[in-house]
Parts: structure tokens; C-alpha cells; sequence
């Protein structure tokens, strides 16, 4: 992958409203509404080990996300995020979020540290995701 358009990299830093797209065992996509982070050149998903974006990520690690500009309604512009999954757990999921937060952007200290505790124990995993292809959209109104 090349260096990332500069336009793009900074929407990806301050992005946390994405979906991320999987696909099921019968090859169909499918979307999840996430909150990510873009840690070290990669977007990063905190995510229950069972849940259907888990195991599909881990049967097929095609992915792709869309990263949309802010929580109030999509701005002008997004990213399209395409690459592999990968799963990580324990301190790696910690490290791989940055911090050692498993939970970033909106949500309460009490969230965060729950969902912490959970990587620690297992029950919660990262989905980190390297890029093969990331590019930048300006979304039209109307």
C-alpha cells in the first residue's frame, strides 16, 4: 500500500463513526455500525469475540469500512477502507487500540474500563485491519 492521501489520514485519526462491512458464510455482505479508532496506520475495532462481525472476520478477513466525518450526520466527506482482518487479543488488543483503551471516542469512563476488563478476560476482542486500498469521498447533498 502506498502512503495515504494526507486529506484521508486526517478524517481516519478523528473518525469514530464507521461501518464496517463482513461477509457472511454464504458470501453475502453485511454491515455493522462501530465506533473505530486508526491506531498505528490501521483501523481498529473493540468487538465481542462471538459476536457475527467476530466470526466473520475470522472465516473471511476480506473487510471494508466505511469512515464517516463526526456523530451529527455524515459531513462532506468519508473514506473507504479496504483491507484484511486480523484478530487480536489480551494486551495486544490493548496495545493495538492506543492507551491500552479499549473503548475511545464518546463513551464513559465507566464503559471503558468495562470493556477493558473484558479484553483482559477474553470475552472481548480487536479486529485490527490493515489497508490495501483506502480512498476519500466528498458526499453530495440531495
Amino acid at each position: 500500500m502506498s502512503e495515504l492521501d494526507p486529506e484521508a489520514e486526517a478524517l481516519l485519526a478523528k473518525g469514530r463513526r464507521v461501518f464496517l462491512f463482513t461477509l457472511r458464510a454464504d458470501g453475502s455482505p453485511t454491515a455493522h455500525p462501530m465506533t473505530g479508532n486508526f491506531v498505528g496506520g490501521r483501523l481498529t475495532f473493540s468487538s465481542y469475540r462471538k459476536a457475527v462481525k467476530t466470526r466473520n472476520a475470522q472465516r473471511d478477513p476480506r473487510t471494508c469500512s466505511l469512515v464517516l466525518e463526526g456523530y451529527a450526520g455524515a459531513g462532506p466527506r468519508a473514506v473507504v477502507y479496504r483491507g484484511d482482518a486480523c484478530m487480536l487479543e489480551g494486551e495486544a488488543a490493548a496495545g493495538a487500540l492506543g492507551g491500552g483503551s479499549a473503548a475511545a471516542g464518546p463513551v464513559s469512563g465507566g464503559v471503558s474500563s468495562r470493556a477493558s476488563s473484558r479484553l483482559v478476560e477474553g470475552k472481548r476482542v480487536v479486529l485490527s485491519i490493515a489497508p490495501d486500498e483506502v480512498a476519500l469521498l466528498r458526499l453530495e447533498e440531495g
